[in-house]
């Protein structure tokens, strides 16, 4: 991993960009370091991280001032990664499908990572698909009464 910029943003937050191979990320971390800090892997739609900044650094700033660290990288096909062939030709004929109304295939959906839920269809808790875990704060977790996952 090799950090190509850092700057201190104006509430302390250290937010350091990297890349690791040829992959861009962002690490975020708490103006006070006394102790490691838990990191957090920020997730984000295909858009790429210039697009999502302001939403990935709002949030990275929050999980800061509670004390965690943040990540973020970006997607594969995303942003200033290389596009998989089969992806986008999965898109396109998604697009297709959509404005010619006709059905969408298993295929395009597998693909495409259109489909929700796992191999067989089947939708996970709370409409997640089931391989997709879910993660809360525990700290908000706490505060809120509900259990850390």
């Amino acid at each position: 991993m090799q950090f190509t910029s850092e700057q201190r943003l104006d509430d302390g937050v250290l937010e350091r960009e990297f890349t690791l191979g040829e992959i861009p990320g962002i690490l975020w971390t708490p103006a006070s370091t006394s102790a490691p800090a838990p990191l957090i892997l920020l997730g984000h739609p295909p858009l790429g991280l210039r697009k999502m900044y302001p939403r990935l650094a709002a949030r990275a700033r929050y999980s800061a001032a509670e004390g965690f660290a943040t990540a973020t990288i970006e997607l594969p096909g995303s942003g200033d990664r290389p596009r998989w062939p089969a992806v986008e030709q999965a898109r396109a004929d998604l697009r297709r499908a959509m404005q010619t109304g006709e059905p969408v295939s298993d295929e395009v959906g597998d693909e495409g990572s259109t489909r929700r839920g796992d191999k067989e269809g089947k939708e996970g808790e709370e409409g997640r698909p089931p391989w997709t875990p879910s993660f809360r704060c525990p700290r908000s977790a706490a505060r809120s009464g509900t259990r850390a996952e």
